[in-house]
């Protein structure tokens, strides 16, 4: 596969990555797998607004509150926006 992409596109083979567009990444090559995780992210955005020190609480919900759905237009209609 990748000699195809290589021959197809003028590319770099910079190795495994570690993190992309803020996203770490991890492959485990024997388990097969791949995770991707955010924390380093969501860190970078708490500290633009600030928040990077608010303390988490605990907020309770009732356990028989089922949230609405939300259908696929109302998601594509506020992405345009």
């Amino acid at each position: 596969m990748k000699k195809k992409l290589f021959g197809e596109f003028d590319m770099k083979d910079l190795e495994e990555v570690s993190y992309y567009f803020g996203m770490q990444i991890t492959q485990n090559r024997e388990e097969k797998t791949i995770k991707f995780g955010s924390k380093r992210y969501i860190k970078y955005i708490f500290t633009c607004f600030g928040t990077e020190n608010f303390k988490p609480i605990n907020t309770p919900l009732d356990s028989n509150i089922k949230s609405p759905r939300m259908r696929h237009q109302c998601i594509s209609r506020s992405l345009r926006r």
